[in-house]
């Protein structure tokens, strides 16, 4: 017998996560966070020794990418 799961992502998710989500480039998700998203809120820069120098891993946070997306009437 299979067990079937439904999982739903953490508030913080990976670059890889948040290409799914929204559908949008790796290119695309670098120009959002050059130009319009807000460090700290929509993007931030983790590490299990606590630095957020720019070597540490990128997270994505779904749900303000999400309210971004739903405030903006113009998305490119």
């Amino acid at each position: 017998m299979m067990n079937i799961y439904q999982v739903e992502p953490n508030k913080w998710v990976s670059n890889v996560l948040i290409e799914a989500i929204t559908g949008l480039t790796e290119r695309r998700i670098k120009e959002y966070r050059m130009y319009a998203w807000q460090e700290g809120i929509h993007f931030k820069h983790a590490s299990p020794k606590g630095t957020n120098g720019t070597t540490a891993k990128l997270m994505y946070n779904r749900i303000e990418i999400d309210r971004f997306f739903d405030n903006n009437k113009r998305v490119s």
